[in-house]
């Protein structure tokens, strides 16, 4: 018995071997295959009109979005290309203009250690950015930014760059004045990091926007080249909130540098141009010549990278304000009744029931007592909770107001927005859970301001046993003494038990007001530009042709199959790997160059079939090796010499396949 070995880098498997010296077989010889490794080669694909769209949908407002993909072929080996003109494509589909969530938003095609694509999008906050860096620039308490470098160049820039999709960097002019001809304000992007910059001149900015007088126009600064546009600075009082606004944006693949007027928010586009490659950074920097008298800004705002590791995402359910108070870093700048992390009791923790950490809306004193609380609000949501709770033959919910929480000092001619941050506490809750184990007591929760209701708080469906929620509510007007007073009430259940209400003592309420912060809407509002906003939407994607959906590992053409994810930044997963490979079920080793007494069914006829491989478990790979050898006769009635062996390996309709690498087989021979 004689062992040879074959090899071949063939991409279609067939094995052309020659030897140095004749191989030479005895009459009557038989072979017999001993194992086989072959490593495939992924298949390309090639997009065209067949399969170049894919659907996506952000905010029902505005409804599905199709993008298409260059056509052209994609190698396995340009597998990332093909996720980066998705990527591309998707992030070029965002229009600022559409406003709300699409703003500081950008799609994210990858790979990840599993080896599935995740397609996905992520947010960052319009005004909780990464931390500007200040040369000889001050920012006050109010976030009026000023030079302080007594005439000389200042500049205060960010070192995250901005996001990709819908990316802004915006200020405001509190005042300006008459400066000459230089620019005392450059405001746009650079290409490298603002901190390798020399003076912060106009040669050093990619795009920007120049502000030399009151008097004079608007200079567009592109890569150092200046020109003249016919808008000019707009300056209605010192610290007005409808001076201009100058942005510098990525929107529709496009950089623009616009400026908001008189209040407006339809934008003059000073100048755009065609965005960079996608892996080119964008940093932002402006430069200030002067001191306050000259040139001052507030409404700083910048939507970075929310794919970089500095950035936090934006809170559920925000919305763009300035003026916190009561924040819960701690800060001391215009606080007015910081309630941050703070347990607030209560009519309903007095009792028996309560552990003293959370408030609890049931029974207050653990007693059967056939009557409602003394505060409460007869049954407006017995049609809700009636829905809901369907296992309960009837179900009556009271209210009443648990929490009141004050904020003074403020000013009695303005409006103000609440940001109020609430958990749901899990105790003996199972009543109120829904089939997803979502706890109900925050779905039920009624906020008022001053004895007057202004919204109710929700939570998301599925959210588990524990969830933290953030709603805004806007329009706040404080009473003719400045004051706010924030009441929040909770659930009461009390069940029908054949005519007589009682409470039902397994469906304790606990809740926690972690956070609640007041927000100035008018004094300093971003009343202008487009407003940035956050909240739970409702999202799918959907891809044009199942070739397209199954190359990228998706079993599905429509994520979800009906209906929508209701969240606020979606991950598609594909459930399959990125590998794209034509496997078949086992595969057929054929002789070439040696007649062997074998025969195919397919045909009917004899075919120099060596045997037959299983498809191996590994997902790129065969890895065969014979548990038992199967000698095939050669039928020679006469001895033979070989100089050359051929061979390839089919698939099981004997197609040919497609591998990379090198391909072994070794054969025995006995004779």
């Amino acid at each position: 018995m004689r062992l040879i070995r074959l090899q071949t880098s063939d991409t279609n498997c067939v094995f052309d071997n020659n030897f140095q010296s004749d191989i030479l077989l005895k009459q009557n010889a038989s072979i017999a295959l001993q194992n086989l490794t072959i490593e495939f080669n992924p298949l390309p694909i090639v997009i065209n009109q067949s399969n170049d769209t894919i659907t996506y949908q952000i905010t029902n407002s505005q409804g599905p979005v199709t993008v298409s993909i260059p056509n052209r072929e994609y190698t396995y080996d340009q597998r990332l290309d093909l996720l980066q003109d998705i990527q591309d494509a998707m992030n070029d589909s965002l229009d600022i203009d559409v406003g709300g969530k699409l703003i500081g938003l950008e799609w994210k095609a990858s790979i990840n250690d599993d080896n599935r694509v995740e397609i996905e999008y992520m947010q960052s906050a319009a005004n909780d950015f990464p931390e500007f860096e200040l040369d000889k620039v001050d920012i006050s308490a109010g976030g009026v930014i000023t030079s302080t470098g007594a005439g000389a160049e200042s500049a205060f820039y960010n070192t995250t760059d901005i996001c990709k999709g819908v990316g802004i960097f915006r200020v405001r002019l509190a005042n300006l004045q008459q400066n000459g001809t230089d620019n005392c304000l450059i405001f746009g992007l650079m290409t490298q990091d603002p901190e390798d910059a020399t003076d912060f001149q106009e040669d050093e900015y990619y795009f920007a926007i120049g502000v030399s007088s009151i008097s004079r126009d608007y200079n567009v600064i592109d890569e150092g080249v200046q020109s003249n546009t016919p808008t000019f600075p707009n300056i209605i009082g010192n610290g007005n909130p409808n001076n201009d606004y100058l942005e510098v944006c990525l929107t529709t693949g496009k950089v623009e540098l616009r400026v908001y007027q008189n209040g407006s928010s339809t934008p003059v586009v000073l100048a755009s141009k065609a965005a960079p490659p996608f892996e080119n950074k964008l940093f932002p920097c402006c430069t200030m010549e002067g001191d306050s008298s000259i040139v001052s800004l507030n409404g700083l705002r910048y939507t970075a990278d929310p794919f970089d590791a500095n950035v936090s995402g934006v809170p559920a359910s925000s919305t763009d304000q300035n003026n916190i108070y009561g924040d819960s870093a701690g800060s001391t700048n215009s606080i007015l009744g910081k309630t941050a992390n703070r347990v607030y009791n209560s009519y309903a923790t007095t009792g028996a029931k309560t552990n003293g950490t959370y408030i609890d809306a049931s029974d207050p004193d653990w007693q059967n007592n056939d009557n409602p609380p003394t505060e409460y609000e007869d049954n407006s949501f017995y049609a809700m909770l009636n829905n809901v709770l369907t296992f309960f033959d009837a179900l009556m919910s009271y209210r009443f107001k648990e929490i009141s929480i004050p904020f003074t000092g403020l000013d009695p001619a303005k409006q103000y927005s609440l940001a109020l941050t609430m958990s749901d506490l899990d105790e003996r809750q199972d009543a109120w859970k829904d089939s997803g184990q979502t706890q109900k007591v925050l779905e039920f929760v009624r906020v008022y301001n001053n004895g007057s209701e202004i919204g109710t708080l929700s939570a998301l469906a599925g959210g588990g046993d524990s969830q933290t929620v953030t709603k805004y509510f806007h329009g706040l007007s404080p009473d003719v003494n400045g004051t706010v007073t924030l009441e929040i009430s909770l659930p009461f259940t009390w069940l029908n038990n054949g005519g007589n209400w009682n409470p039902d003592f397994n469906t304790q309420q606990g809740a926690r007001v972690e956070n609640s912060r007041l927000y100035d809407d008018k004094s300093d509002a971003l009343t202008a530009p487009p407003r940035q906003s956050v909240s739970p939407s409702n999202n799918m994607l959907q891809f044009g042709s199942s070739s397209l959906s199954s190359y990228l590992g998706f079993t599905q053409l429509r994520i979800p199959t009906t209906g929508f994810f209701y969240v606020d930044e979606p991950l598609f997963e594909a459930k399959n790997t990125v590998d794209n490979i034509d496997l078949a079920d086992n595969f057929v080793v054929e002789m070439l160059s040696l007649e062997l007494d074998s025969y195919d069914g397919k045909d009917g006829e004899r075919r120099s079939i060596l045997g037959t491989v299983p498809n191996s478990d590994q997902s790129k790979a065969v890895l065969y090796q014979a548990p038992q050898p199967i000698f095939i006769d050669l039928r020679n009635a006469q001895p033979l010499s070989l100089r050359n062996i051929r061979a390839r390996v089919l698939k099981n309709d004997l197609s040919s396949i497609v591998i990379r690498g090198l391909a072994t087989m070794t054969i025995l021979v006995n004779d």
